[in-house]
């Protein structure tokens, strides 16, 4: 077993494209899991409204959406409690396992045809513990791969960030596809079927990343501690019981409050953690000090999912039921594009008269194919694909990125401040359909509103894992990646609160939403100037 700098002079010297060893394998892993959960994001909140007859749970859309944001949120909610068990119980490496496993038993779950609220609960337990456990934990694993200071930590996040959209980017067209089109628990079957094949590809790569920092507990439980441990666990479940009984006996307990009152719950929580933290004795004063600057950024960042998420809620109901998604294929579209292809490949190669004869009755019994075929074809967009639309736009934009961090570099408040700002302006242009056009029938507005959306979470994202892994505490790395996954549990829980107040003002709705945003970043430009002087 290799240790300390012995460990990272070894790693150093297994770069494959500078990066490290095992980096591959682990974001495989995570693009899987990813193209699990999103693949069940895309078809999950229609299973639920949609009728029983055409395969649903038949719930009211309000009703659905907002189980479907607690849903998000309480995933990344027990992020924490993933990073935890990694920390002082598990290791990196065994907790990574027992949450792939987890995930697809959930999915198992939810594959099983007997259209039951109580079966849909049991199986989204599985998939939000599944998932809590592994998600966090994969992150840590991947920045333990570096050494202190390395610079190449960024790059490394910025791939993951890659995998990740790869993922989310296929998985609506396949899953999403499967379920809405064929049936719902088919396409859930299929997601564990591809969790599978992640919890293989992880087993088989381990032996790249096994390093002490990723099979042992970073902060393991002491005998003591147990006890300290219990007594609060079991508070806050008599108080949970206790909450739950009062609302029964109030007669208030229903689907509605029960979401309002774990919302509430969600949102309070990572404050408490942040402080719990912050007062523990296992930090010295620098430690301190890069937790105030973390919890600025914690703020900035669920605003910005809470804009972030409307595109697999709002957006994905405006798809659904207000947008026009049969597209009539343009013959000479194609015979444009067709020409183009064409050109670029006959000016790139010099082709003798043979050749270039050859080439141009290529392309005319093409062109005749598809006037034959393709002159009155119209195509309908499954609305599950609009949930392609952000990580196909991460993917497009990732290359841009980074090129541009070569050439201009900026302190991460000022990444946030503009991804922020980009938010805001995304939510700003639905305005343009709203108010001006009071119509929304066109989808090409959601999908430059979801671009402008996707440039702020290229600022944010990738940035805001790699500066959690840098903030962090020495003996609460697993936890603070979990707490970074919070400001995202955050933003589902207001979410769950707010949305229903899109259907009374769609454009009031994106206005505030637009000026919050804004303002956010512009105040952090402001804290920034301020630190600096």
């Amino acid at each position: 077993m290799l240790k300390g700098s012995d460990y990272y002079l070894k790693k150093s010297n297994d770069i494959s494209n500078n990066q490290p060893q095992g980096l591959s394998s682990l974001i495989t892993t995570e693009t899987f899991e990813r193209f699990t959960y999103y693949g069940t994001r895309s078809t999950l909140l229609f299973y639920m409204y949609y009728s029983i007859s055409s395969g649903g749970l038949n719930l009211s859309t309000s009703t659905a959406a907002s189980i479907f944001s607690i849903f998000g949120s309480m995933v990344y909610l027990i992020s924490v409690f993933g990073g935890y068990i990694s920390d002082r119980f598990l290791g990196n490496q065994s907790t990574v396992s027992l949450g792939a496993i987890l995930i697809i038993f959930g999915q198992i779950f939810l594959s099983i045809p007997f259209f039951n609220l109580y079966l849909l609960i049991l199986s989204l337990i599985f998939l939000t513990f599944g998932t809590g456990l592994l998600k966090p934990t994969i992150s840590s694993m991947i920045g333990n791969l570096y050494g202190k200071n390395d610079k190449r930590q960024d790059s490394g996040f910025t791939y993951l960030m890659s995998g990740i959209n790869l993922g989310a980017l296929l998985s609506p067209i396949i899953i999403g596809f499967i379920g809405t089109h064929i049936n719902f628990h088919l396409g859930f079957l299929f997601g564990a079927i591809s969790m599978i094949v992640g919890l293989l590809i992880y087993q088989k790569g381990k032996f790249k990343y096994i390093n002490d920092d990723n099979i042992y507990p970073s902060n393991p439980i002491e005998p003591y501690d147990i006890k300290n441990i219990l007594i609060k666990s079991s508070i806050c479940l008599i108080g949970v019981f206790l909450i739950s009984l009062l609302m029964f006996e109030l007669g208030s307990f229903n689907i509605n409050n029960l979401i309002t009152f774990i919302s509430i719950l969600i949102i309070i929580i990572p404050f408490l953690y942040f402080l719990f933290i912050f007062f523990s004795n296992k930090i010295n004063a620098k430690e301190k000090h890069n937790l105030w600057i973390y919890l600025f950024l914690f703020i900035s960042a669920t605003m910005f999912w809470i804009i972030e998420e409307q595109g697999s809620t709002v957006f994905a109901m405006m798809a659904n039921f207000n947008t026009n998604n049969n597209f009539h294929v343009n013959f000479y579209i194609l015979e444009l594009i067709l020409f183009l292809i064409f050109s670029i490949f006959i000016f790139k190669n010099k082709l003798n008269i043979k050749m270039l004869s050859t080439c141009l009755s290529i392309f005319v019994f093409i062109s005749i194919c598809m006037y034959i075929f393709f002159n009155n074809l119209y195509i309908h967009i499954p609305s599950s694909w609009f949930q392609s639309i952000n990580p196909l736009f991460i993917l497009i934009y990732t290359p841009l990125f980074a090129m541009m961090w070569k050439k201009f570099h900026f302190s991460s408040i000022i990444k946030f401040s503009m991804g922020i700002g980009f938010a805001g302006l995304g939510c700003l242009f639905m305005l343009i359909p709203l108010i001006f056009l009071n119509s929304i029938s066109n989808p090409i507005w959601i999908l430059i509103s979801i671009g402008i959306v996707s440039i702020g979470e290229m600022l944010i994202s990738p940035i805001g894992l790699s500066v959690t892994n840098k903030l962090a505490p020495k003996y609460f790395k697993s936890q603070m990646m979990g707490m970074s996954y919070l400001s995202y549990a955050s933003a589902q829980a207001i979410n769950s609160q707010i949305i229903k107040y899109y259907y009374l003002s769609p454009a009031t709705y994106f206005t505030i939403l637009g000026i919050f945003g804004l303002s956010i970043g512009i105040l952090l430009i402001c804290i920034y100037f301020f630190i600096k002087k």
